[in-house]
């Protein structure tokens, strides 16, 4: 397959060389253009030979068809031989041309339109070759045939001459035009080649510039990527701390709630217990009283001993006196009952209260023992007084068993006072355990305030944690959000940086080397592609 440039020499040969054709025919069988027109010259007109004529008509069809077939495959040995080829069948289509008109000097000019087409090629071998043909031509026709060259039988060998010598400094500029350009054409294929160097060297540095942009980009989303894992990963746990918060809010309320109650109960039990108090100070002076009184029955009994007569009189007296000792007794006995209550109650709410009111439950143990015990005694104390004043009635009708009554009634009165006595000390005693405990559950009593206030400032700390907590979430979800956006631009980074490198080695610099291959002379795909190297 012939390249571009040389499909359109041979077809530019083809063209001249059936023009040439048509002239022979135009000449030779119409008449036209006579042999020797324009010739201003002394001399005859003359025609050529026939024979020489159709060689030189035929010549240019033969190297054209020649051309034709050495340049079937493009890139073989002989397709060099084409140029050459064409540039002869360009001259001999101008020599049959000049031949075929009768040697017409207007004719002649074909010799400047084949020299113009010979320099496509830009050779100055082709040159010098179409040129030294034209010089045989012109001498040989000169020597040999005038009439092929000239149209006559004689020609002047000035005329030859100025010929020879306009034909040679055509040839000479056009070999001077085509060095030059040669020149210029080597001067930009240096330039290109060194514009090729710089892009060959931006390129690379394009190759680096973006591997270590892509390798910064995947090194910043790997580190987005952790640092967004690391986001969620505080997030999840501040949502947990929030939730503890909460429940630990909700807790310590409870907590306050509770203590706020357990506070209340101890007041109300601190009441309880003053009113005990007061109660068993009450207690201690009828006891006090009734020893006393057990003091003055003992003096009359004794007195009873010595004075019999007065025996009916103090016997009505210690009747009356232990009537009034039973009533007091039921109200000890009653008020023993109340005390018992007090400490079972008192032990409930120790119970209730856990470690703290552990040594209040045993205080009220305590207190409740000594109730039941002076009940007991009290129990006890009503017995003996029944009794005295059964024994008094009995000495109201026992006159004379007086005296025996008398001392029986004596001991039983020394017996009583020592238990009124014992009673006197265990009320005391009673008295000043549940001053104890009233001081005791006060201090508790402070001691749920004083938790209570810890408690409520426990809450306002978990509250502003809480707070904290859920702004930290809030700042863990922003920086989240924002190191996926850092991880999205990474990834939009790198590919930015695939883009460019890939366009780099893909259109940009294959359309920069396709203009660089363009510009180049010697290429087969270029116009002046099977022009030889410049000489």
């Amino acid at each position: 397959m012939l390249s571009y440039r040389n499909r359109f020499m041979l077809r530019s040969a083809a063209v001249l060389a059936l023009l040439g054709a048509a002239i022979h025919f135009a000449h030779r069988s119409l008449g036209w253009f006579p042999s020797g027109m324009g010739h201003a010259m002394p001399g005859h007109a003359a025609e050529g030979d026939p024979f020489s004529l159709n060689v030189l008509l035929v010549l240019p069809f033969l190297l054209l068809l020649a051309a034709f077939w050495l340049g079937r495959e493009r890139g073989g040995a002989l397709e060099r031989l084409v140029p050459l080829l064409a540039t002869l069948s360009l001259t001999f289509s101008s020599i049959s041309i000049i031949a075929g008109s009768g040697g017409s000097v207007e004719f002649h000019f074909s010799i400047f339109m084949v020299l113009a087409l010979a320099a496509y090629y830009e050779s100055i071998r082709l040159i010098a070759v179409m040129t030294g043909l034209f010089a045989v031509q012109h001498l040989g026709g000169y020597l040999l045939a005038p009439e092929l060259v000239f149209g006559m039988s004689r020609y002047p060998f000035s005329m030859v001459l100025i010929h020879a010598l306009f034909l040679l400094l055509t040839a000479l500029f056009t070999c001077l035009q085509i060095r030059s350009k040669a020149r210029e054409v080597a001067r930009l294929e240096t330039e290109r080649q060194q514009k090729q160097e710089q892009l060959e060297g931006l390129l690379g540095r394009v190759r680096a510039l973006s591997a270590d942009l892509d390798a910064a980009a995947g090194s910043v989303a790997e580190l987005s990527r952790e640092s967004a894992a690391q986001s969620a990963e505080v997030g999840s746990g501040l949502a947990e701390a929030v939730r503890l918060q909460q429940l630990q809010q909700s807790a310590v309320a409870q907590a306050q709630s509770s203590l706020n109650d357990i506070a209340a109960k101890a007041r109300q039990a601190a009441e309880v217990t003053g009113g005990t108090q007061d109660k068993a100070l009450a207690a201690d002076a009828g006891l006090e009283e009734h020893r006393l009184g057990m003091e003055s029955l003992l003096r009359q009994v004794a007195s009873a001993s010595a004075i019999l007569r007065e025996t009916a009189a103090s016997a009505s007296a210690m009747v009356t006196a232990s009537e009034t000792a039973e009533e007091m007794v039921d109200a000890v006995r009653e008020m023993a009952e109340q005390t018992s209550l007090l400490a079972l109650n008192a032990s409930i709410e120790a119970a209730r209260a856990g470690d703290s009111g552990r040594g209040f439950a045993v205080v009220a143990g305590e207190v409740r023992k000594l109730a039941a015990r002076s009940s007991r005694t009290a129990e006890q104390m009503r017995e003996i007084v029944s009794s005295m004043r059964q024994e008094n009635e009995r000495t109201a009708a026992r006159v004379e068993e007086g005296l025996h009554a008398s001392e029986a009634a004596s001991g039983r009165a020394e017996q009583s006072l020592g238990q009124f006595r014992s009673l006197q000390q265990e009320l005391l005693v009673m008295s000043e355990g549940i001053h104890g405990l009233t001081a005791t559950i006060r201090e508790m009593d402070a001691g749920c305030e004083a938790a209570s206030r810890r408690m409520a400032d426990i809450a306002a700390g978990a509250d502003q944690t809480s707070q904290s907590a859920q702004r930290l979430s809030q700042l863990s979800e922003a920086q989240r959000t924002a190191s996926e956006q850092t991880d999205g631009e990474a990834r939009r980074i790198a590919g930015l940086a695939s883009d460019l490198l890939a366009g780099f080695q893909g259109g940009d610099a294959a359309a920069i080397a396709a203009e660089a291959r363009l510009a180049r002379p010697g290429r087969d795909d270029a116009p002046g592609s099977d022009l030889p190297r410049p000489a």
